[in-house]
C-alpha cells in the first residue's frame, strides 16, 4: 500500500519551475513570430489595395466617357472647361452640367505622393489642367502607401476621349504608363501599367 502511494505520487508531481519556463518561451516564440507574419501580410495587402484602387479609378474614368457622363463645368469666360459647383466659380462664364470634351482622366504627381485626382478635361488638352477636378475627385492613398514614381516625369496625365474612350498618355495616344507605390515601412513597391493601344492594365 505505501509502494502504491509513493508510485502515485510520482506520477502526479508538478512540471518544474524551468519545465514551466522553456514552455512560455516557446508560446512566446511561436506568437512573435505569429504577430510577424500577420503584420507583414497586413502590409502586403495595404499595398496590393493600393494598386488595385488605381486600377478601379483608371476603368472608372474610361467607363465615364464612354457613357458621356456630365458633370458640371464653366461655359465660355475667362474659366472656360474648368468644373464648377455654381456660376459664381465662373467668372464671367456660367456653370453648366455638360460632357467634357476631353474625357475624364486621372492626375498623377510625386509632388502629392499621398493621393490622386480624377478630373474632366474640359478643355480638351488631353492633359490636366489645375482647376479640373471634379466633386469627389481627390482620391487619397492608405496611410502607409505613396506614389514613389511615374512615368516619363514627375507627374503623368492619363486620359479617356469619349465617345469611345481612346487612352491618351501624356497628351499622345500611344506609350504605356506606369504609376510605381511603395509602402512606406517595408519600402516593398508594386507597379500598375497601362498601354495606351491595347488597353491593357497590369498590376506587377
Amino acid at each position: 500500500m505505501i509502494k502504491k502511494l509513493k508510485s502515485y505520487q510520482l506520477q502526479a508531481r508538478g512540471f518544474t519551475l524551468v519545465e514551466l519556463l522553456v514552455g512560455i518561451a516557446i508560446v512566446g516564440l511561436i506568437s512573435t513570430v505569429a504577430v510577424a507574419n500577420f503584420r507583414q501580410g497586413q502590409r502586403s495587402a495595404e499595398l496590393r489595395f493600393a494598386a488595385e484602387e488605381i486600377v478601379a479609378q483608371i476603368r472608372q474614368a474610361q467607363t465615364m466617357s464612354t457613357a458621356g457622363r456630365t458633370t458640371k463645368l464653366c461655359q465660355s469666360g475667362d474659366k472656360n472647361g474648368l468644373a464648377c459647383i455654381s456660376t459664381s466659380d465662373c467668372g464671367t462664364g456660367l456653370c453648366v452640367e455638360q460632357v467634357p470634351l476631353g474625357g475624364y482622366g486621372l492626375y498623377f504627381t510625386i509632388d502629392s505622393p499621398t493621393s490622386f485626382q480624377l478630373f474632366a478635361d474640359g478643355t480638351n488638352y488631353k492633359l490636366y489642367d489645375k482647376g479640373e477636378i471634379i466633386t469627389g475627385g481627390e482620391i487619397s492613398m492608405p496611410p502607409n502607401v505613396e506614389i514613389s514614381a511615374v512615368s516619363g516625369d514627375t507627374k503623368l496625365t492619363v486620359t479617356f476621349e469619349p465617345p469611345k474612350g481612346k487612352v491618351f498618355i501624356q497628351g499622345m495616344p500611344s506609350g504605356t504608363a506606369q504609376i510605381i507605390l511603395k509602402h512606406k515601412v517595408t519600402q516593398d513597391k508594386k507597379t500598375v501599367s497601362l498601354n495606351a493601344v491595347s488597353g491593357r492594365i497590369e498590376i506587377e
